[in-house]
């Protein structure tokens, strides 16, 4: 504004679990009233920027990041499991840290993007990671060979 003062007639933005939880109820809503209540929409919550999670928490996977950190989000997943076929991942674009890692934004400058990145998922039971970043969209299409 124009006069000094700070914008504080502004409304807060709501929390993001909040926003993703309505919008969830939207989505089921719409496959309902579209192909009935009995269609499992697959959902796949993408944790972005993986590696920029704190290292304490990257071990337990990005289900146990989402349960501690978005507890409405994960409550409601756990509440809706036979409404949404449900998956969690963590993506990593880049796989390393461009800022504070020299040797690491050697090695990507070098290198092709399409080298770098990964994505944490549980798909087979356990934690597992790929280089293909793709994978959480081919997942929610169904068009992954053994999905």
């Amino acid at each position: 504004q124009g006069n000094g003062q700070a914008d504080d007639d502004k409304a807060p933005e709501p929390p993001t679990q909040v926003v993703m939880t309505e919008w969830l109820q939207f989505l089921r809503r719409a496959f309902t009233d579209v192909v009935g209540g009995a269609f499992l929409p697959r959902i796949g919550i993408v944790v972005s920027a993986w590696d920029a999670v704190p290292v304490d928490q990257q071990p337990a996977g990005p289900m146990k990041y989402l349960r501690d950190n978005f507890p409405m989000l994960n409550q409601f997943i756990a509440a809706n499991y036979h409404q949404f076929e449900f998956q969690v991942f963590g993506v990593s674009i880049v796989g390393g840290d461009l800022t504070n890692d020299e040797d690491f934004k050697q090695q990507y400058v070098k290198g092709r993007p399409a080298d770098f990145g990964y994505v944490l998922h549980s798909l087979s039971g356990s934690a597992t990671e790929s280089p293909d970043i793709t994978l959480p969209v081919a997942w929610a299409l169904r068009v992954l060979p053994d999905a």
